[in-house]
Formats: C-alpha cells, sequence, structure tokens
C-alpha cells in the first residue's frame, strides 16, 4: 500500500481516538468487523483494553483456526476493509506501518543529556492533528551484536545475588516515576523511568523495558500494559518513547543497525550506570509496532537480555538473518487480530521455539490460554498464548509477562 491510499485511512483514526480515550470501561473490544468498510474500536487506556493502535490499515477476517501445538502451525489472516485497530498489517516480517495513536506530546529536539525530574501522572493524553501519512519502510539488514553479553547467574535461578553493574554502591539516585532525556547521536530521546521506592542501592535489580505500539508514548504505555500492580517494587521499568516514522507517527525504527538499537544500548548503559541493576536479567516487552521492536531487540541483543514478550507483534523486520541466539520468550496473539496477521504471531512463536530448540509438543500453564513448549534449551522457556481479543493487549498479559520474567 502506498502512502497516498494510507492518508485518508490515518484521518479516520485520528477521529477515532478521542472517542476511544473517553471510554470508562475496564476493557472494550471491537464491535465486529465489516469487510471492506470503517470499524471503529474503543478500550481503556488502563490495564484492560488496548487504545494505542486506534487506526490504520488491517483486515477484518477472524484468523483462521488457532493451533497450540506444534511448530509452523499457521492461521488465515484477516482481509480487505478498513480497520482502525492498529498499523498497517505487516506481511512476512515486513514493518507496520500507518494507523494513529494517541501520543504524548511532540518529542522534545536538542538539550542537554540525562535530565531527571518527577514526571506528569495525570491527564488524558492529547490527541487530534493532522493526519501522518507513509513514507519508505526502513530496509533490514544484519543484526547487530554489539554489546557485551551479560555475565553470571545460571539460567532461571531466579536472579539471587544477581550481576552488578556500576551503579550499584552509588548513593543519591532518584526513585518514584521520573521524566529523563538522554542524548542518542545527537538526538535528544526521552523516557518515564519507574524506580521503586523502596530501591537499594546495594542490591541489584532487574529492568523491564516496555515498548509502546505505533503513535504511543511510554507514558501511554504505562497506562494500558498493565505491569504496575504485579511488578510492584521488583523491577525498575523503562517505557521509551518512539520517534516520528517518516515524519507521520511515533514509533521505532526496526532495521537490525537502527536509530533504535543505539537508544536501547544508551538506555542500558544510562540507567545501568546511576541504579544497581542486575545486568543479567535485563527484559523487553512491547505491544504491536512494539512487539516487533521486542522481537529485533531479541533477535540484535539476544546477548543482552534474558528474555522477551512480544504482544501482537511479528518476527523481525528484514528478516531472521543471524537471528540463531536463543531467548527466552512469551508470546501472545490473537487468532482474530484483524490488524497483525495471527500468522505473524505464529511466525514470532516459531522462531523462538527453533532457535531454543524446542521440540513440537506443549504442555498447558497458567494462565489457561497459554502453553509452554516442550524439550526447550535449559533456562530457554518459550510460552505461546493464543487469545480472542483482537488487536487489544489481552487482560492476563501484564501479570502474565512478569511471572514469566520473575520466573528466569
Amino acid at each position: 500500500m502506498n502512502t497516498n491510499e494510507l492518508a485518508p485511512i490515518r484521518w479516520i483514526a485520528v477521529a477515532l481516538v478521542g472517542t476511544a480515550l473517553g471510554c470508562s470501561s475496564d476493557a472494550e473490544t471491537d464491535d465486529g468487523a465489516n469487510t471492506g468498510g470503517v470499524v471503529a474500536t474503543g478500550g481503556d487506556l488502563g490495564t484492560g483494553g488496548d487504545t494505542s493502535n486506534v487506526g490504520g490499515v488491517g483486515g477484518s477476517g477472524a484468523g483462521g483456526a488457532q493451533t497450540t501445538g506444534g511448530i509452523g502451525a499457521t492461521g488465515a489472516g484477516p482481509t480487505g476493509g478498513a480497520q482502525p485497530t492498529g498499523g498497517a498489517q505487516p506481511t512476512g516480517g515486513a514493518q507496520p506501518t500507518g494507523g494513529a495513536e494517541p501520543t504524548g506530546g511532540a518529542q522534545p529536539t536538542g538539550g542537554v543529556s540525562t535530565t531527571g525530574g518527577d514526571s506528569a501522572t495525570g491527564g488524558d493524553p492529547p490527541t487530534g492533528g493532522d493526519p501522518a501519512t507513509g513514507g519508505d519502510l526502513p530496509a533490514g539488514g544484519d543484526p547487530a551484536t554489539g554489546g557485551e553479553p551479560a555475565t553470571g547467574g545460571e539460567p532461571g535461578a531466579g536472579g539471587s545475588g544477581g550481576t552488578p553493574t556500576s551503579g550499584c554502591g552509588q548513593t543519591g539516585a532518584a526513585t518514584g516515576e521520573q521524566e529523563r532525556s538522554i542524548l542518542v547521536d545527537g538526538t535528544e530521546r526521552t523516557f518515564v523511568l519507574v524506580v521503586p521506592s523502596t530501591y537499594d542501592p546495594d542490591v541489584p535489580m532487574p529492568v523491564v523495558f516496555a515498548w509502546h505500539g505505533l503513535g504511543g508514548s511510554g507514558s501511554i504505555a504505562q497506562m494500558y500494559f498493565g505491569l504496575r500492580q504485579p511488578i510492584g517494587d521488583q523491577a525498575i521499568v523503562v517505557y521509551p518513547d518512539g520517534l516520528p516514522i517518516d515524519g507521520g507517527d511515533a514509533g521505532w525504527d526496526l532495521d537490525a543497525n537502527g536509530t533504535d538499537i543505539a537508544f536501547f544500548d544508551a538506555l542500558v548503559a544510562s540507567v545501568s550506570g546511576e541504579y544497581c541493576v542486575d545486568s543479567s536479567r535485563l527484559f523487553a516487552t512491547g505491544h504491536s509496532y512494539g512487539g516487533f521492536f521486542t522481537n529485533r531487540l531479541g533477535c540484535s541483543r539476544a546477548n543482552v537480555l534474558r528474555a522477551i514478550a512480544p504482544v501482537a507483534g511479528g518476527p523481525p523486520w528484514g528478516g531472521n538473518s543471524g537471528c540463531a541466539d536463543p531467548i527466552a520468550a512469551w508470546i501472545t496473539h490473537g487468532d482474530n487480530d484483524p490488524t497483525v496477521d495471527f500468522s505473524s504471531g505464529e511466525a514470532s512463536r516459531d522462531l523462538w521455539a527453533t532457535n531454543n530448540q524446542c521440540s513440537d509438543t506443549t504442555v498447558p500453564v497458567d494462565p489457561s490460554p497459554c502453553v509452554a513448549y516442550e524439550g526447550c534449551m535449559e533456562g530457554m522457556p518459550v510460552h505461546w498464548c493464543v487469545h480472542s481479543d483482537e488487536h487489544n493487549w489481552p487482560s492476563f498479559a501484564g501479570a502474565a509477562i512478569w511471572d514469566f520474567f520473575s520466573s528466569l
């Protein structure tokens, strides 16, 4: 689809965002789909339904029969229709584009790096504005291999003791929810940093990096991912802000050597240098476009991350070349997702099940939609969770993701 075709869809998406953000139910889902038509969807920004990906191009099909056993099972992708529930449908690992999610304000540029301060915690995210247009998709490339691999600690050991970073032993670091910025290759990048009030500079803590969907922001991801309650004071959480993709909505550079791989590296270095971090327990999760980027990180930074949890995403953009390293993975996808084909979730699952040398048999695990693949490499589990909540962030995901991360 070219950018001229995408523009009117985004106008529709932007008009729908304000309505979606005004809903008050815990988790609203789409009211069906009309093939070839426009369907408005809703959903709270709380721990329920995901309104981060309102807008974009998707199909209206139901996604085909779901299979939970065996590697390589496929589901029928959605077809036709303009579906304002997320970015454009990526096919075969293609970068998702389009869609308009509520943004958290314009990204600041320039200025000094690494500034602290309390974050704004209230208020509805701004909506409206001119519709974003498309642009060329980033090209693929060989995955980056930079960064020294994390050392110490046996996989699945629960992180007792951990592998301390240079930030350990330093006093005076701020706690609570903070809005931060850091300079990356001459561009100021922003993020929300949440540090438990019980933080102890002598105890290494795990860190979770949470990547928002297309058109979203770190503050919006913090609201709808539902990680706050299950994580509590057990980890530091980083919610990065994306930059406009091709001058449009905020998203992520999915290239193996792209700007957001550099952003991730800078975040790891900054947080680890200021806080006492367990470098053997770094995790990443993300929804939709953020789910694609989470898989990219799993491919390009398997030597840094302990585990990933992509939600409604797909395989790394640019193909799977070089993505041979194992990493623990928790994957969920809606079998009726009208925005990102169910087959993309299956492809993500198959990539990590293959890399982790899993068998094609599964056993049920909590929560009930999920199964675990058998025979995986020690300390490299793969969990697969199929739901029927379309392109939304499922209500069970926040707690299940943290249970998975905290078990490693």
